[in-house]
């Protein structure tokens, strides 16, 4: 979680005043699709999904954002 971490910080630090950050969806028929499959790449589980959002959940709203949908945030 700390690539993660970094990953939000870089993103407040370059002041935007909205934010949306959502999780990845794995297209059928890509390459990272057939890479997951082959056992290439780990897909992320579902918890690690859920811990992930709380955290940017967490890290926005002490940068002064505000929740107001799913999966974006905003300062006004």
């Amino acid at each position: 979680d700390d690539d993660w971490r970094a990953t939000l910080d870089a993103a407040i630090g370059a002041g935007p005043d909205h934010v949306s950050a959502y999780a990845l969806i794995v297209e059928e028929g890509t390459q990272l699709a057939r890479r997951i499959r082959r056992g290439e790449i780990p897909m992320t589980d579902d918890d690690a999904h859920a811990d992930r959002y709380l955290i940017a959940d967490e890290a926005f709203a002490a940068a002064g954002f505000h929740w107001y949908e799913v999966s974006n945030w905003a300062t006004t």
